[in-house]
């Protein structure tokens, strides 16, 4: 049964049985990095959910993932709700309707549309109260932004690597570190669309100005390819998925020079890149199958 409802602040579509269930659920996260949706991560959503009420969040487009989720995935019902404005993260109805999901997908798009209207909001909480409850989250592209414990917000517009490695505090480097707080993804920065778009520079650039914003020894970040995901259990153990490979960076410690209008050095950085079937524990940043690279930056190149 399909059903669409209508407000000035959001849209809903509904599409399975009407009767909500209560299953079993087992966290988790599915981090995709854009283009082509993977049927691997909705099917692992699915399955970490105990295959309830599965919730799509967008703030915009349309019913797109409705039919796709129904057909690749085992689910009582699939719902998207198309949040438009600040007033649909207070609506009870759109608070309800994450309560009583059982896996959540962010989808892609603009990622301020979700941490500039959601920031502070009732409907961050009760995203923070699932998570808790160990419902399973994941997103693609701008839905990835949002995962990890530190965010790149977008708030400025996007910004390339070229830019940000000549200047670490360009205007569009706008980071936030208080929105979701999923379990394994603590201290981490994602990015996705990562070897199409060259963005190894810009992450790097990224944890650098947190550490420094911030004043943290060691930050984390994971870049993942289009066609690609990282599908990550409650134990913390990542598996990769796709066609591409995700990129897993970590900053040993502080940037040397991350300075208004001069180019960044920051030294001491791994890097681990893993390709489909190998695994990757989040909790000691190792994997059995690949051993880290040392990377660096001097004077706003990579090296």
């Amino acid at each position: 049964m399909s059903t669409i409802r209508e407000t000035a602040h959001y849209t809903y579509y509904h599409r399975g049985s009407d009767r909500d269930v209560t299953t079993p659920t087992r966290g988790g996260a599915a981090l995709m990095g854009g283009s082509t949706d993977l049927d691997e991560a909705f099917r692992f959503l699915a399955e970490q959910g105990g295959h309830g009420d599965f919730l799509v969040l967008r703030g915009s487009g349309a019913d797109g993932y409705q039919q796709y989720v129904d057909e690749v995935a085992e689910v009582n019902s699939v719902s998207t709700l198309v949040l438009k404005d600040a007033e649909a993260a207070q609506d009870p109805f759109v608070l309800e309707k994450v309560r009583n999901a059982e896996a959540v997908f962010f989808a892609g798009g603009d990622q301020w549309n979700y941490v500039g209207k959601w920031k502070n909001s009732p409907l961050l909480v009760e995203l923070n109260r699932a998570l808790l409850r160990g419902v399973p989250m994941g997103g693609t592209s701008a839905g990835l932004a949002i995962l990890g414990e530190r965010v790149f917000t977008a708030e400025n517009g996007t910004v390339d690597s070229e830019a940000v490695l000549q200047d670490p505090h360009h205007p569009a480097v706008s980071l936030d570190s208080d929105f979701l707080k999923v379990p394994g993804l603590e201290n981490l920065i994602t990015d996705s669309h990562f070897s199409e778009r060259q963005r190894l520079g810009r992450l790097v650039t990224f944890m650098a100005r947190l550490q420094d914003d911030q004043e943290l020894d060691r930050v984390r970040g994971l870049g993942v390819d289009e066609q690609t995901a990282v599908l990550l259990s409650a134990e913390g153990q990542g598996v990769v998925v796709g066609e591409g490979k995700a990129h897993f960076v970590e900053a040993l410690q502080k940037p040397e020079r991350v300075e208004s209008g001069q180019p960044l050095t920051h030294r001491a950085l791994t890097l681990h890149s893993l390709q489909a079937g190998q695994t990757f524990s989040f909790s000691t940043w190792t994997s059995e199958q690949v051993s880290p690279e040392a990377i660096s930056v001097i004077e706003g190149c990579l090296e």
